[in-house]
């Protein structure tokens, strides 16, 4: 139907807020980078971190070698970008500034735009 959207998967990012924005990772295959209202920008693998939620994708990953089901993992995530900073008096504290949108400029290295401002 037209203007239904029937979700796939539900992938599981470690974020505490709303996911503004998710990008494939280029050159690797199964992996995407959230960032989110926590301030953090995260590396996820999907393979890993996500539960199907179409009978469709159910069939396909019965039929794949790897599975969620098959492959356990500590963190959801890898925090590529946090909030916290450090401050004058040497402590590091948390701050949640808002990660708005990220983009690749190759497979190593990104440009940020968060409450903070545009960082590299």
């Amino acid at each position: 139907l037209p203007g239904i959207a029937h979700p796939l998967l539900t992938l599981t990012t470690g974020h505490r807020g709303n996911v503004f924005h998710v990008t494939p990772v280029p050159y690797s295959p199964g992996k995407v980078a959230t960032c989110a209202a926590d301030g953090f920008l995260r590396l996820t693998d999907i393979e890993v971190h996500s539960t199907p939620t179409s009978p469709l994708v159910n069939r396909a990953r019965a039929n794949s070698t790897t599975s969620a089901s098959s492959n356990t993992g500590g963190d959801s995530s890898a925090v590529i970008i946090s909030p916290e900073y450090s401050s004058d008096d040497g402590g590091s504290h948390h701050r949640e500034k808002m990660c708005f949108s990220h983009t690749f400029l190759n497979a190593n290295e990104g440009l940020v735009c968060s409450e903070r401002g545009l960082l590299h």
